[in-house]
């Protein structure tokens, strides 16, 4: 059986449509699909993002940089994390 994975890059914050956020990814997560998120910036809305992350953003679910350039340090983990199915350790870039 194929995984389905979707990974959310974002600033952190719903800037359109916002309401629709959390419920768009509770559908992602009743079909399946597992759902991880990478934040980049100093201010970001942790409930939000941790509502959309499988697992209600359980650990290796979340992760964030605080800059973009800082998004290479965490490629490796994110995609470790797809590609072995793991998702059991988070990586925080700051």
């Amino acid at each position: 059986m194929t995984s389905r994975v979707a990974v959310v890059v974002t600033d952190g914050n719903s800037n359109v449509d916002s309401g629709r956020t959390v419920p768009e990814a509770v559908a992602l997560h009743q079909a399946g699909v597992h759902v991880i998120t990478v934040s980049v910036g100093q201010i970001y809305n942790q409930s939000e993002l941790r509502a959309i992350a499988s697992l209600n953003g359980s650990v290796g679910n979340m992760f964030h940089a605080d800059r973009y350039d800082q998004l290479d340090a965490l490629a490796s983990s994110v995609q470790a994390a797809i590609c072995n199915g793991h998702f059991t350790s988070a990586v925080t870039v700051t």
